[in-house]
């Protein structure tokens, strides 16, 4: 729902305001993309690539986590099939 306005960020009156960003302040379309694409590049600048330890971690906990995830399902299934034949 578009509401005629004026822009928090760059002041232009009887703009499209297109809703509030994630800060709560009244935006055009495009000063809302311009700030999200900042936020993802800020995201993008802290993150950082993790080292062969770390990644050998991450699979080693991602993999035990699916196979108790199939555990507690083929579980489930054999109760099933005892109880309800």
């Amino acid at each position: 729902m578009a509401v005629i306005g004026a822009c928090e960020r760059c002041g232009k009156q009887n703009c499209r305001i297109g809703g509030k960003n994630i800060f709560g302040k009244n935006l055009c379309t495009k000063c809302r993309i311009k700030g999200y694409i900042k936020l993802y590049i800020i995201t993008l600048q802290k993150t950082k690539k993790p080292d062969a330890e770390e990644f050998k971690t991450i699979v080693k906990v991602s993999g035990l986590g699916m196979v108790i995830i199939g555990l507690i399902g083929f579980i489930i299934t054999m109760i099933k099939q005892i109880l309800f034949p």
